[in-house]
């Protein structure tokens, strides 16, 4: 959960940053899209903690892997259109300003991130082989 808070901050401070800046250009919908992944993934999380004192049927199991696939799904596309935002848009003299290296933060955080929800989508579906 601190990842998410982490990559919300440093991607809302990116938005923030381009769209204070005149330098053409606009907040991206890659950050958008970023702060909200990781916004649904605090909800996310906060329901997979909760979730399994109250639901405790065979079929919970599986809600769990299709949420925890779903998310991954997210974080990695989220992951993705930042990187494609990164490479497109690095015409401006990246080494002169500390956004860059703020985007490099959030880009390693966000594929952390999808590499846990990956990995505990994985233990789940080998948890729910069992009986």
């Amino acid at each position: 959960m601190l990842c998410a808070f982490v990559v919300v901050g440093l991607a809302s401070y990116i938005r923030s940053w381009l769209s204070d800046n005149s330098w053409g250009l606009v907040s991206s919908t890659a950050a958008n899209f970023l702060i909200f992944v990781g916004g649904i993934s605090v909800l996310v999380l906060i329901y997979l903690l909760v979730a399994p004192h109250y639901f405790t049927g065979p079929r919970h199991r599986f809600v769990f892997i299709g949420i925890e696939s779903a998310m991954a799904l997210l974080w990695f596309s989220a992951f993705v259109a930042w990187v494609a935002y990164l490479n497109k848009n690095s015409g401006f003299k990246c080494s002169y300003y500390e956004i860059c290296n703020n985007s490099r933060a959030a880009v390693s955080f966000a594929g952390f991130e999808w590499a846990l929800f990956l990995v505990t989508s994985i233990l789940s579906c080998f948890a729910a082989r069992k009986p």
